[in-house]
């Protein structure tokens, strides 16, 4: 159990990282959206239908 333990840490250890830039990137990508959004009508209705939703990003609703 402890040897579990042990490699289930040092996998979270080598994630953490990965995670990180994984949510660096995608928080990125949606100022980018926000910011240019309004070029495309696809994009407006879809972040409309988000809000209306309350299924936004999380990044946004945990001001992240």
């Amino acid at each position: 159990m402890r040897a579990f333990f042990l490699a289930k840490q040092r996998v979270d250890e080598q994630i953490e990282p990965l995670l990180k830039n994984f949510d660096r990137q995608l928080l990125r990508q949606q100022d980018l959206v926000d910011k240019i959004g309004f070029l495309s009508p696809a994009i407006l209705v879809n972040e409309g239908l988000n809000g209306v939703a309350g299924t936004e990003s999380w990044l946004r609703k945990f001001g992240q």
